[in-house]
């Protein structure tokens, strides 16, 4: 065959579409006459070329149908290949149609040639079917969240068997769209797609149910990127924390399939290992009655660090009957949790070095006061505060023989501003994946990254008093009021366009109900009809998701992919 991508002499145009006839020619003949009947000859009479011409490029028939099936499977994997983005539900559908268009293509070509003795063309086929498993394990394999499949790879064969039996079973007459339907139907129920990973994932934001929690996946991938790059720049491992975002989807863009992650419940710690992510640092006080459920992830190979701040839970931990690893937690400034002196330090940190069944991996703190302080100058001035003192915490441990090779910092504030962090292993950002207000507020981000907003609907003008209705209130925006007494007071949040997220000068929710928000500022009213879609920015990001179940993730006014959230605190077990 010629390459496509080369440019064609005439000599070379007229090689190509002698070829292409005889491919056709062969196709047609192969179904219409049967295999014993769609000789060289007539193949090359049909096609309107010689046999010596057809014997230029084909070594015998055998060749010539090897030929048809290189084609129609070339032109199925190219497309196949192309099908990377979206929810599984989403995926499958536009596989069943590229199914449906080569059957429309290639009316009854795919059986007859899989009923050919030829050596070549069986090999070619068993070729294609161990192509299709391998790329429908991955895909199943990267929508975890979305199927009940125990065992991706079996599944995938059996999908492949169930489609190749179907097509197979289709004749020139048949309908394809009736077959594709019957297909997609079949593989829904193989694979247990989730309802809640297909709803919507071909809609708009003018199509989809409000309010409901919209991700705009080019912001997320600004944001995820410079984090990174900020990570590198410092010098220190990245290890987000997951509980802003709860996401698996979000996971695997910020840091792989595998992690390292930072947790905020063991629900998370659980979820996030069922998919893949083994190495997790839970980071929350740790209390005695937990240990037991964190014990059950680790017999599984799961590492989770631990933070630990109390001398009787480090006894607990030291005496139970399973291996832990350990960071003593100190407190940077926050006064939340921690430990406040280099005694405490010291006593935590022997008793939990000297038991067999733990691990001291080292310490960690949390600058959360970071987001109390008014400048810029003071937020530098904690995150040096939150480097230094767990650069001084692990040189205590490290003069007194105790081993401490981790040194953990992080919030977002912190990681942005710090000028620094020598002496410091580790960064544990979160709120910087989706962005909010209140982080747009201290310069920590810009509005324009804030990527995750509530989408809602105007639910009534009321302008007598000059306010907009939409349905997103309370319970939607979260009560949340971070920018309160700031300069930069959004009330219950800001109103942005549906589609390019960008800001609506002026317009805020100044106030809300269980289901209502009202709007106040400069309201155009006619570009905002009654039924009409908004965003509102939130003003504190880990908050407001709380209430919803998923993300609806955009390209611009395209929902492209539904992202499902894990809330909660205890296992469904």
């Amino acid at each position: 065959m010629l390459d496509d991508g080369r440019r064609r002499t005439p000599a070379q145009s007229r090689s190509r579409a002698s070829v292409d006839a005889v491919i056709v020619a062969a196709a047609e003949l192969l179904v219409s006459e049967g295999p014993a009947r769609a000789t060289t000859n007539r193949i090359a009479k049909r096609a309107g070329v010689s046999v010596g011409t057809l014997y230029q490029y084909f070594d015998d028939k055998d060749a010539v149908f090897d030929a048809v099936a290189e084609r129609m499977f070339e032109e199925v994997l190219t497309q196949v290949g192309e099908v990377t983005e979206g929810s599984l539900s989403d995926r499958l559908r536009r596989m069943c149609g590229i199914l449906i268009d080569l059957m429309r293509r290639w009316p009854g070509v795919y059986r007859a040639l899989d009923a050919l003795p030829s050596a070549r063309c069986r090999e070619r086929f068993e070729s294609l079917r161990h192509q299709a498993a391998r790329g429908g394990q991955a895909m199943l394999e990267s929508h975890p969240t979305e199927h009940s499949a125990v065992d991706p790879a079996a599944t995938a064969r059996m999908c492949v068997l169930l489609a190749d039996g179907l097509a197979r079973s289709h004749g020139p007459d048949d309908d394809p769209s009736a077959i594709g339907g019957e297909v997609l139907d079949h593989l829904m129920r193989l694979v247990g797609a989730h309802a809640a990973a297909m709803d919507c994932a071909d809609g708009t934001v003018h199509t989809l149910s409000t309010p409901a929690l919209v991700l705009d996946r080019a912001r997320l991938a600004r944001n995820l990127d410079r984090m990174a790059h900020r990570a590198r720049h410092l010098g220190v491992r990245l290890r987000p924390h997951i509980k802003t975002t709860k996401s698996v989807h979000v996971a695997r863009l910020a840091v792989g399939p595998g992690g390292p992650l930072t947790v905020s419940t063991l629900r998370e710690a659980e979820h996030f290992a069922d998919h893949g992510f083994t190495d997790l640092v839970y980071a929350v006080a740790i209390v005695p009655d937990r240990l037991d459920r964190v014990a059950r992830l680790t017999r599984r190979g799961v590492r989770v660090q631990l933070f630990v701040e109390n001398i009787e839970v480090a006894g607990a931990i030291a005496a139970h009957s399973a291996h832990f690893e350990t960071l003593v937690e100190v407190d940077s400034g926050e006064d939340r949790t921690g430990v406040q002196g280099p005694d405490d330090l010291l006593a935590i940190a022997r008793v939990l070095h000297a038991s067999p069944h733990t691990t001291l991996r080292g310490v960690a703190t949390h600058g959360g006061h970071s987001y109390g302080v008014r400048s810029h100058k003071a937020r530098v001035a904690i995150a040096e505060q939150e480097r230094s003192v767990a650069v001084g915490a692990a040189q205590t441990l490290r003069q007194a023989g105790l081993p401490c090779p981790i040194v953990s910092v992080g919030s977002t504030p912190t990681a942005v501003h710090a000028a620094h962090l020598q002496g410091v292993t580790e960064l544990r950002p979160g709120v910087y994946t989706l962005g909010d207000l209140f982080q747009a507020g201290i310069g920590s981000q810009a509005v324009d990254d804030i990527a995750c907003s509530v989408l809602a609907t105007v639910l009534s003008h009321r302008r007598a008093s000059g306010r907009l209705i939409i349905d997103a209130g309370g319970l939607a925006l979260s009560k949340d009021r971070s920018t309160a007494g700031w300069p930069f007071d959004a009330g219950y949040g800001l109103l942005a366009d549906a589609v390019t997220g960008e800001v609506l000068e002026g317009l805020r929710v100044d106030s809300v109900h269980q289901e209502h928000g009202e709007v106040v500022g400069p309201i155009p009213w006619d570009r905002f009809p009654v039924g009409a879609r908004v965003r509102v920015l939130p003003n504190h990001i880990c908050m407001t998701a709380a209430s919803y179940d998923r993300y609806h993730v955009l390209d611009g006014a395209d929902v492209t992919a539904v992202w499902p959230r894990i809330n909660g605190w205890h296992s469904d077990g």
